[in-house]
């Protein structure tokens, strides 16, 4: 992601250039001064694979806990030798199982689906949410970004896939968000960031 001097490094220039366009009476609007909404960010074209996954990580708890009720305390005794013990690890096996589940719950409402720039000046974030498919947020300038924390998103884990995606952290009203570098940026990342930190 571009670093807070790239940004200012583009700001000047487009002073400088803005400057000049006034002294010989031109003006230039951009599309964040444009009076209409801007689509400043989409990741819409994630929404079906993080559906997919959300499914998937419910149905797994339910198998395993369907399996682990159909085990007799006879059976318990036997593996185990102390029924408590087999009910322990039971408990374990549905808790390990649901993993997933819990990771896509804390992403419910956090995993930026859209961002949109009003005409009026105010921020609207689409979040991603497991139950309603998506919620909506409109944010005035004071709750705008306090600050964002850049993640490489590489595996580091011994004999795991390399994975990368990378992610940016973004805290909003104290509320953390996860913005996917790999989304589109209709007006780049550096306007995205110019508008989110206008108030930071």
């Amino acid at each position: 992601m571009s670093s807070t001097k790239t940004i200012n490094s583009l700001q000047h220039e487009m002073g400088k250039l803005s400057a000049l366009l006034e002294r010989e009476d031109i003006k230039i609007i951009s599309p964040l001064e444009a009076d209409r909404d801007s689509l400043l960010f989409d990741a819409s074209a994630r929404r079906m694979l993080i559906r997919m996954v959300s499914w998937l990580s419910m149905l797994l708890p339910l198998i395993t806990t369907m399996l682990v009720l159909r085990m007799t305390a006879d059976n318990l005794l036997i593996e185990f030798g102390n029924i408590a013990a087999g009910r322990l690890f039971q408990f374990f096996l549905v808790s390990l199982s649901g993993i997933f589940l819990y990771a896509m719950m804390w992403l419910s409402g956090r995993y930026i689906l859209y961002v949109t720039r009003l005409k009026n000046g105010k921020i609207v974030i689409t979040t991603w949410h497991i139950v309603y498919g998506a919620s909506t947020r409109i944010i005035a300038g004071p709750e705008y970004t306090q600050y964002a924390v850049y993640h490489e998103g590489r595996s580091i884990l011994p004999f795991a896939p390399v994975v990368n995606a990378p992610y940016v952290t973004v805290f909003i009203g104290g509320k953390k968000m996860i913005l996917d570098a790999q989304g589109d940026f209709p007006h780049g990342e550096d306007a995205l960031m110019e508008v989110l930190k206008a108030y930071g």
